[in-house]
């Protein structure tokens, strides 16, 4: 597991820093990033998190603000599947990272990328499209 230090973790989050912190590290493609991000997105400069109530709630909070925060980066370029995954366009990489990691109901996850749950089952279907397409190409080089 990624040490986040002594960041002050809600208690209902700690359970699902490892959830978490893998959705990061699909995103960027990388362990260290990953947990820049988780640790940028805990200092929580609006002071919302600790207000929010229901795990719900909270997750969701977290991943727009993990998103929100991994938006500007450039994935690296690697032959792993984190970087397969990170080499995806939003908001197809975060749909596909959300739906494999199982964390959030499909209907939270529309409600997170701001799309009709019809849309987000097309964009998943689209986005493991793209994903084995990388994949091939990462296993032929």
């Amino acid at each position: 597991m990624a040490n986040f230090g002594a960041l002050e973790t809600p208690e209902p989050l700690k359970e699902d820093l490892i959830d978490l912190y893998r959705f990061a590290v699909l995103l960027t493609g990388s362990p260290e990033r990953a947990r820049h991000a988780i640790k940028q997105a805990l200092l929580d400069p609006t002071g919302e998190l600790p207000q929010l109530r229901g795990d719900r709630h909270r997750k969701a909070w977290m991943v727009n603000r993990i998103r929100h925060l991994t938006a500007a980066e450039t994935p690296e370029a690697d032959r792993t599947v984190p970087g397969c995954f990170a080499r995806l366009a939003e908001p197809a990489r975060s749909a596909l990272a959300l739906f494999y990691l199982d964390f959030l109901s499909i209907r939270d996850m529309a409600q997170i990328l701001k799309m009709p749950v019809e849309e987000l089952a097309k964009l998943l279907g689209e986005a493991r499209g793209h994903l084995r397409q990388l994949a091939e190409g990462v296993r032929r080089a």
